[in-house]
């Protein structure tokens, strides 16, 4: 029956059931046996007896969608389920290992019972190791210790369990517990199979010993000499020392796992140990169940694209993965990368192309793309990429890492990248991409030291095996190698070599001098590392050194196949002189080839070879490298420009310029555009191809932003077109677009009127209208509206001629874009939807996106927010699609400014963050200044938060500053504004007049009419009306005279409270009547609108209204403040004036209310009351009517009839007492009161003042 519950709802052949369980039996036998055990089965089910479904030729068990079996249950809990969180994973391995009582039908030792219960058996202990895996990696070592008890219980003789216990006892501070562990773990081995631990738990054992400062008798004596990691290529060299250095980038590492990511760098000379530190690490992390990824850059290669980041992810990536990313990150963000991981596209066959941009977008969604792949890959597990030798990393991987930096702070991956000192600064380029790196990183440097004399002495021990310290021979060694890890250990392996240092028979270390040296000093030590290397490395023969010569020159790509090639050994020989290399630990396998131990090893090799000799083998290295792997464009352009093959290096630098800038890359591809121009003379390359070359070059070092070479590119381009008027139409075009990009706009004016007059008489109409194009865009900025109106259309008359939808698209939309600033909304209007039609024509989505975006601005300015709210949304979601970051950060901006218009400001404020971060991580220091310009502007008006405001202000200033950008006035306005809040009325007054003239300068209209307006409001605080009405007016002005809507309300507001501050209340009441008349039109902060309008019902003694107007003022308030957090209610309501005021007014026309506990009507009197007897009510003290009732006496009545009517409707009846202690009078004024009541005739139910 098991068997069947097993094997549920699938058909089992009766036939194979008779030869599981009867296999002696014939098969008739068999056969009879099998049905009687059916029959039995079916009693044995009894009511369920309907699943068992007998056929002629098969049995199946079926079971319904309610039914229960332990066993699938636990294998369900114990599936991995991608989307699944780290705690939800737990609890789900909990409840499994619950089920798991015992070993599957223990007491059958059938084969099929067996196999099913020993692959239960292997889940069950596979959910053991993760949840210990999640619980280090939480940190709760204690709860780990649990599980990691029962799965040593489990499985007694898995010494890594053994291990796993020993170390978790050791971090719970129970170290002689550890110790403990590892004896029982030897006694069982012993007596179970006669053996001993293996040489990592002994050493694990040894090293909690020390670390705990325990006496090692808990350790059993060493049978045999223990491992030289000196002489043995498998046992890795000890780490001394770094306790501190370790114990830090734990921290970073613990930090990392708990959601706190980031990049950390590890700074130290060639040799001091960084990657045996980084080795350590790695195991650490490995242990806390961390994903860990390797990436290098290796010297004397060229630079690869990202190289060191690509060769992690490759390793990171796997089907599997890919899978679970596809499900955590945007499909743009994944058809990005796969330009760098073209297998991305094999593993997902729908990822479709990227969306075209231009190059300088490409590259931000690029950086963008890589920043969302690995946050992707931190939610499904922590992550340690450990990049080494960044010093020879290429500018675009150190400009990526600058990136990547502070966008890993809130995840689970971290970074540790090692680099040389003093190395990274020799190349200008990389020393300033590496600069901006270590900004990025907030600090996390770590300075790796030499060994002092104690841990040399250390080493030394370790590294020879020793028992006991050799301090004479330890203090000799550091006095000539400093303390340098490599330096002493290669010190130590060149003695070995030469027989100065050798073993007796019984393991013991000797050297010629023991028994008559004082120091050592006899000892020959030469004086540098380089030499102790060359020295060791004298002893070899003639075909090691051949080898070496070849892996020196091929650098990582030393494959078994290239080295064939390259050395011209044959077969035999290249193995034997391969294993005596890797023997002396001169070379090491890898999986695909072979590298060296140390990199300083080949730099010797490689720098001792002539130039002849390096340059013969860099031929064949590049001959064989294209025959093997042709598509190693870079690798294959270094080779066979080292090995002076001047046309084939040319060519594959080419090629990988134009694959570096297929993958974002452009600084690579730059040094591979400079590296083929300075071959072109060697092998005479035509002028035509030169300028091409040199065309690909200058639009690199445009997106570069390196403007004196992208201005040497066109100055060789112009001498290279001679008199082609074509060519040099192209040159003028891309110098005026240059000159446009640095701001030099007549410059850019001339060249782009040099370009159209060429364009014409090389009869080019295409290259015209993008030289008119050029134009229009600098007249354009410069404010020149008329004759760059003319050039744009020009252009789009030429591209409509002659088909071109891009050329007439493009002039259309800059033509839009021009009468929107002039505040032209009509043809605006037109011009943005001849072009969004051509856009979705020739489905350019950056076009559309960009177009949707004008139509919402120019809806917005009209007014109408909710047509301009669906545009933005649906130029977003594009641009999202395609990740226009920058088109991103348009949109989120030019929302949140409606939205804030609409009093949503919360939503506002979180899309101002968003729009924030996107200019940000595409460096469009305009954008971000508008960004925190509008932030600057909601934290002073809205949320009352000045000094956050002023720090946003300061901000954009200096921006400003930084990029010449004249467009301060919005700033300057938040700025005046706080002075003005702060009481500082000629500063407020200097900085609102200098933002006026620079709104005019720019001919930013909507700004000038609210510096006015701001000026208005400072001379009505200064008590100069008329002057506030002066700016208002002029405001007023503007507003008609450019079609502005949306300000109209606020401004009649305004007006009738400065009318008011002068008398002229009727005057004012009209003003405020015909502002809330178009209070509908979505008026930025409308409730001042409501507000005015009751300040001036209430100086005309119209309260009704004025009442219904602070109610109104109120409501929109709250609904305003509604989308923020508590916080900031709490804050705006008290640091904003107007808030304030608002809300004062309102809870002085509510009524006031107290609660108190009176006496139930019915409760019995002449006896004190129980508890059940007393009941709470709701008096109200007071209302604002009670002030029409004249007489104070008549007030205080009628307001004492209302206290008695509401208790008696809620049940009760107060005493005298109550009544006074209510109204805060006497009580012999209430009786008073009381008896006139009666006398007038009201009823007065009432206890009287006794107690009760």
């Amino acid at each position: 029956m098991a068997y069947l519950f097993l094997h549920h709802n699938r058909p089992l052949p009766r036939d194979r059931l008779a030869g599981t369980f009867w296999p002696g039996r014939p098969d008739a036998a068999a056969r009879r046996a099998l049905s009687q055990a059916l029959w039995q089965i079916r009693r044995t089910l009894g009511p369920a007896a309907d699943r068992l479904e007998a056929g002629q030729e098969t049995v199946v068990l079926s079971l319904k969608e309610d039914d229960w079996i332990d066993v699938e249950a636990f294998r369900d809990l114990c599936t991995p389920r991608p989307s699944t969180s780290s705690l939800e994973e737990a609890h789900r391995l909990q409840e499994a290992i619950g089920l798991y009582r015992g070993d599957l039908l223990e007491a059958i030792y059938d084969d099929w019972a067996l196999l099913e219960r020993e692959r239960l058996r292997e889940i069950y202990l596979g959910a053991l190791e993760r949840l210990i895996i999640l619980y280090k990696q939480w940190k709760e070592y204690g709860r780990a210790l649990t599980y990691a008890q029962q799965l040593a219980a489990a499985d007694p003789l898995r010494e890594k369990a053994h291990r796993e216990l020993m170390r978790l006892y050791h971090l719970v501070g129970r170290s002689q517990a550890a110790l403990e562990q590892y004896s029982r773990l030897c006694e069982l081995l012993d007596r179970e199979l006669g053996i001993e631990p293996t040489s990592v738990t002994t050493a694990l054992a040894r090293e909690i010993a020390n670390q705990a400062n325990l006496a090692p008798s808990h350790l059993p004596m060493a049978r045999a000499a223990p491992p030289v990691p000196l002489l043995e290529e498998r046992v890795p060299i000890p780490l001394v020392g770094r306790r501190e250095e370790r114990a830090l980038l734990l921290s970073y590492l613990d930090a990392a796992i708990g959601g706190h990511g980031g990049i950390v760098l590890v700074e130290g000379e060639a040799g001091v140990g960084k990657t045996r530190l980084l080795q350590e690490i790695a195991q650490d992390a490995l242990w806390r169940g961390v994903q860990v990824l390797w990436g290098e850059s290796v010297e004397g290669t060229p630079a690869y694209p990202y190289h060191p980041l690509v060769k992690a992810l490759l390793v990171a990536l796997s089907p599997l993965r890919v899978e679970q990313l596809a499900a955590l990150v945007e499909e743009v963000w994944l058809c990005e990368v796969s330009r760098l991981i073209p297998q991305l596209s094999t593993w997902l066959p729908d990822l479709p192309p990227p969306t075209p941009l231009e190059p300088d977008q490409e590259q931000a969604r690029f950086l963008e793309a890589l920043a969302r792949i690995l946050r992707g890959l931190s939610q499904i597990a922590p992550y340690l990429l450990i990049l080494e030798d960044l010093h020879w990393a290429d500018e675009d991987t150190l400009t990526a890492l600058a990136y990547l930096a502070p966008r890993l702070e809130q995840t689970r991956l971290l970074i540790i990248a090692s680099h040389r000192q003093g190395q990274i600064r020799e190349e200008p380029g990389r020393w300033q991409a590496f600069q901006a790196l270590d900004r990025a990183t907030g600090g996390r440097r770590l300075l790796l030291r030499r060994l002092n004399q104690e841990e040399t002495t250390e080493l030394v021990q370790r590294s020879l095996g020793l028992s006991t310290p050799a301090p004479i021979f330890g203090e000799r060694i550091h006095r000539e190698s400093e303390g340098n890890p490599l330096f002493i250990l290669e010190t130590l392996r060149t003695l070995y070599s030469e027989g100065l240092l050798y073993q007796d028979e019984s393991g013991t270390w000797h050297t010629p001098w023991d028994e008559t040296t004082t120091d050592y000093a006899e000892i020959p030590l030469p004086p540098t590392v380089e030499q102790v290397i060359w020295q060791r490395l004298t002893r070899l023969d003639d075909d090691a050194w051949t080898v070496l010569r070849g892996a020196a020159v091929l650098g990582q790509e030393a494959t078994f196949r290239l080295l064939q090639s390259t050395t011209r050994l044959p077969q035999g020989r290249l193995l034997s002189a391969l294993d005596e290399l890797r023997r002396r630990y001169v070379l090491v396998e890898t999986p695909a080839g072979y590298r060296f131990s140390h990199e300083k090893i080949r730099q010797v090799i490689y720098t001792g070879m002539d130039e002849e000799s390096q340059r013969g083998l860099h031929q064949r290295a590049a001959y064989a490298l294209e025959a093997a792997v042709p598509h190693q464009v870079v690798a294959l352009a270094f080779h066979f420009e080292q090995g002076g093959v001047w046309a084939e290096a040319l060519r594959y630098h080419r090629q990988a310029a134009e694959q570096a800038t297929a993958a974002q890359a452009y600084a690579v591809a730059a040094r591979h555009y400079e590296r083929a121009l300075a071959l072109a003379d060697r092998v005479d390359l035509p002028n035509e191809e030169r300028f091409d070359l040199l065309g690909a070059c200058e639009t690199t070092m445009s997106v570069l932003g390196r403007r004196r070479d992208q201005m040497v590119c066109l100055e060789r381009m112009a001498r290279l077109a001679h008199n082609d008027p074509r060519r040099l139409a192209e040159v003028y075009h891309r110098r005026a677009r240059m000159l446009v990009q640095t701001s030099r706009y007549s410059e850019a004016e001339e060249a782009a009127r040099e370009a159209i007059r060429l364009a014409q008489e090389a009869d080019d109409p295409l290259a015209e209208a993008r030289a008119r194009i050029a134009f229009g865009t600098a007249l354009g900025i410069q404010g020149k509206r008329s004759p760059a109106i003319d050039h744009l259309q020009a252009a789009a008359d030429i591209g409509r001629l002659l088909g071109d939808r891009r050329i007439e698209a493009d002039a259309h939309a800059l033509l839009s874009s021009l009468f929107l600033t002039a505040n032209e909304h009509g043809p605006a209007r037109l011009h943005a939807e001849a072009a969004l039609g051509l856009y979705e024509a020739i489905n350019y989505k950056r076009g559309v996106a960009g177009i949707l975006g004008t139509l919402g601005r120019i809806d917005a300015m009209e007014g109408d927010l909710s047509q301009a709210e669906a545009y933005y949304q649906r130029s977003l979601k594009i641009c999202r699609a395609i990740g226009y970051r920058q088109g991103e950060a348009r949109n989120l901006l030019n929302w949140g400014l409606i939205l804030v218009e609409q009093g949503r400001i919360g939503q506002a404020l979180r899309l101002y963050q968003e729009a924030l971060e996107a200019y940000r991580s595409v460096d469009d220091r305009r954008g971000e200044v508008l960004t925190l310009g509008n932030l600057a502007d909601l934290c002073h008006h809205l949320l009352g938060d000045d000094d956050r405001a002023a720090q946003y202000a300061q901000a954009a200033l200096r921006s400003c500053e930084a990029i010449r950008n004249p467009d301060r006035g919005y700033i300057l306005l938040v700025l005046g504004c706080i002075a003005c809040r702060r009481g500082e009325y000629e500063k407020a007054r200097a900085l609102l007049e200098e933002g006026l003239a620079a709104m005019r300068a720019v001919g930013k209209r909507r700004g000038e009419v609210d510096v006015h307006r701001a000026l208005a409001r400072l001379a009505l605080i200064q008590g100069d009306p008329q002057a506030a009405l002066e700016h208002l007016d002029q405001a007023e002005t503007i507003c008609r005279q450019t079609g502005l809507a949306l300000p109209v309300a606020g401004l009649l507001a305004e007006k009738g409270v400065a009318l008011l501050a002068q008398g002229q209340r009727e005057a004012a009441l009209a003003a405020t009547k015909r502002a809330m008349a178009r209070l509908q039109q979505g008026a930025e902060q409308g409730y001042l609108i409501p507000f005015a309008h009751y300040q001036v019902l209430t100086s005309l003694g119209q309260l009704e209204e004025a009442r219904d107007a602070i109610e109104q003022a109120h409501r929109m308030l709250t609904e305003v403040l509604q989308s923020l957090s508590p916080e900031q209610r709490e804050m705006s309501l008290e640091r904003v004036p107007e808030h304030r005021a608002i809300v004062k007014a309102w809870q002085a026309l509510q009524p006031r209310r107290l609660t108190f506990r009176l006496p139930r009507a019915d409760a019995p009197t002449g006896r004190p009351l129980h508890d059940d007897e007393w009941v709470e009510v709701v008096w109200t003290v007071s209302v604002p009517d009670d002030d029409t009732i004249r007489g104070k006496v008549a007030r205080r009545r009628h307001r004492l009839l209302r206290l008695l009517r509401e208790a008696a409707d809620q049940g009760a009846a107060p005493t005298v007492d109550h009544l006074a202690e209510a109204l805060q009078v006497s009580p012999r004024t209430v009786k008073r009161d009381l008896a006139a009541l009666r006398a007038a005739g009201h009823p007065t139910p009432t206890r009287g003042a006794r107690e009760v």
